[in-house]
């Protein structure tokens, strides 16, 4: 199961939603879409995960951030090669705990394959401890930049730790792209 839908073309869309802008967003002089420009000319692109067997995802593009959900291993590997023009790649890294328990498989897999699909693109991958984005960033501060996720999840779940990653990758590495849509 996945919430993954075709485009005009019958090529799989990102399956998420746009979050609800901010009021900051809505003010910024900046339209959404037209943030900084990559070399090849367009806006930044960055896909962040929080792996498992339903991962949350956040595609930021260019100031826009759409938030989803992918269910099962083989369905987020083929989110992670379908999405064109990524410029980096981010996720939450598991902690491995012995012994390792089979339900919590997928996320080894998919990290593995987060890495793999960077290195394949030559782009750039950020990896963050649970504890380093969920300290960093609160559920208060993605509601008030306008990343909760508008889905019905009461506690924002796997998408949320998405959104954190997020803006963890974002304040690390790109700091410029957060001045420009939150002023």
């Amino acid at each position: 199961m996945t919430d993954t839908t075709k485009d005009t073309n019958g090529r799989p869309t990102f399956p998420g939603k746009l979050a609800a802008p901010s009021a900051a967003q809505e003010k910024s002089s900046t339209p959404p879409g037209r943030g900084s420009r990559t070399a090849r000319g367009r806006s930044l692109r960055i896909l962040a995960w929080d792996a498992g067997n339903t991962s949350g995802t956040a595609l930021y593009d260019g100031g826009l951030i759409v938030l989803g959900r992918v269910v099962g291993r083989d369905n987020a590997y083929d989110l992670l090669a379908s999405i064109p023009d990524l410029d980096a790649l981010a996720y939450e890294q598991f902690v491995i705990r012995q012994p390792i328990k089979e339900d919590h498989a997928d996320v080894v897999y998919i990290n593995g394959a987060i890495e793999a699909e960077a290195r394949r693109r030559r782009i750039p991958f950020y990896r963050y401890t649970p504890k380093a984005s969920k300290s960093r960033v609160s559920d208060e501060t993605l509601v008030a930049m306008g990343w909760w996720p508008n889905f019905g999840l009461r506690t924002g779940g796997h998408a949320a730790d998405a959104a954190r990653i997020m803006v963890c990758t974002l304040t690390d590495n790109y700091p410029q792209e957060l001045m420009r849509h939150n002023d």
